[in-house]
């Protein structure tokens, strides 16, 4: 294997953070410590072979069969085994000569295109800046020991409450989707907590200019009910604390933090979460409004939420245990990994109580539903326009 071009083409080409470089190649090493030389593999039949053997289905794991790869998993199966076909089919792109488009939106299935179609990202190689020392794992590991302390998770029964109400409109509101051009199913999966279905963030700044209508000749977004700037999420717990619309203002000192990526723009969730082979869409918008997918954080310590992938990804697992009884956290095909390293699992930390009650429930309920009428009714009378 060539681990040190790999690790280059995983930083520089397809822009992966270091942590998630090192984790592929030790990936692939795994591999190949019980599975023969990649190498050879790739020579033989492109590792086609060896990414078969690496398959394990939902409906493997259903019947408890055995994995068809040698390579010994510790914790769930097919979540492993989909770890490491990830990685295989990464050195598969490494040996083939692509790379993947993460910055322009030519590619917006995540698509892999050749390399010479790419704008390539330079690596200096004349006056570079300094390399100063990073925060380690063991650095990373005493920040979330204070970080956790202080993330403030809503209640499961707040969750559970919007997760009901989407059953009780999801016929209408599903229906309504797809007649305004909407993917309904990137909304509504099956137990969704999405709090406004149809709304997401602006992205890029063609999609500001809507939102702030400073340019009436552009064209309208097709693709939502509406855009917001950051608004929509907070609204449930603005009635949950306040019994009131949120008004540009939040919990002293706190900053609402999304915790997998719902932009197109830099997406992580192929990074984040263990994503199944057959799922063709790359970006959850839905994920947006979930507030199985937010948290308030110390607006002193928000970063980490934003740039460590190991905090990252302990805040995930953490969601995924509070809120997994009630909701579907993802559409189908999406995960939160199971395994973590030793030390990061979330019984190690200190959480506090989740917060909030549900005496102002149905006071946003109420709200919502008189919300998603409006934007549907908007979203008919502009589509209707054009």
């Amino acid at each position: 294997m060539r681990k040190d071009e790999f690790w280059q083409y995983l930083r520089y080409e397809v822009e992966y953070d270091e942590r998630t470089c090192r984790s592929r190649v030790s990936n692939c090493l795994r591999v190949e410590s019980f599975e023969g030389n990649l190498d050879t593999a790739f020579e033989q039949d492109g590792l086609k072979s060896l990414l078969s053997r690496l398959t394990y289905s939902v409906s493997d794991e259903r019947l408890g069969n055995p994995p068809r790869h040698r390579v010994p998993i510790d914790g769930n199966i097919r979540n492993g085994t989909a770890t490491l076909r990830n990685a295989v089919k990464l050195y598969g792109d490494f040996r083939n000569g692509v790379a993947r488009e993460r910055r322009s939106g030519d590619c917006r299935d995540g698509s892999l295109v050749s390399k010479r179609s790419v704008r390539q990202k330079r690596i200096p190689t004349t006056f570079p800046w300094p390399e100063w020392p990073q925060p380690d794992l063991g650095d990373s590991w005493r920040l979330a020991r204070v970080l956790a302390r202080y993330i403030r998770f809503l209640s499961p029964r707040i969750v559970e409450a919007v997760v009901r109400d989407n059953e009780a409109h999801r016929f209408e509101w599903y229906g309504a989707l797809a007649s305004c051009g909407v993917d309904p199913s990137l909304y509504l999966w099956d137990g969704s907590p999405c709090a406004f279905p149809g709304v997401r963030r602006y992205a890029g700044s063609k999609e500001i200019a809507q939102y702030r209508k400073v340019d009436g000749g552009l064209e309208a977004p097709r693709d939502v009910l509406s855009l917001d700037d950051n608004d929509y999420p907070k609204q449930l717990w603005s009635f949950v604390f306040r019994n009131a619309q949120f008004s540009k203002f939040g919990p002293e000192g706190y900053r609402l933090a999304h915790l997998a990526d719902h932009k197109e723009h830099k997406n992580r969730m192929a990074e984040d979460l263990v994503v199944d082979d057959a799922v063709q869409v790359r970006v959850v918008p839905g994920l947006y409004t979930c507030p199985s997918n937010t948290a308030y954080v110390p607006a002193s310590l928000l970063l980490p939420t934003d740039f460590n992938p190991w905090i990252r990804n302990l805040i995930l697992r953490r969601a995924a245990e509070l809120y997994s009884g009630c909701c579907n956290l993802f559409p189908p095909g999406f995960s939160v990994p199971s395994e973590s390293l030793g030390g990061w699992g979330t019984s190690e930390f200190e959480w506090p109580e989740c917060v909030g009650g549900l005496e102002y429930i149905e006071a946003f309920l109420r709200f919502r539903k008189n919300r998603m009428q409006k934007l549907i009714a908007r979203a008919q009378t502009r589509d209707a326009a054009i």
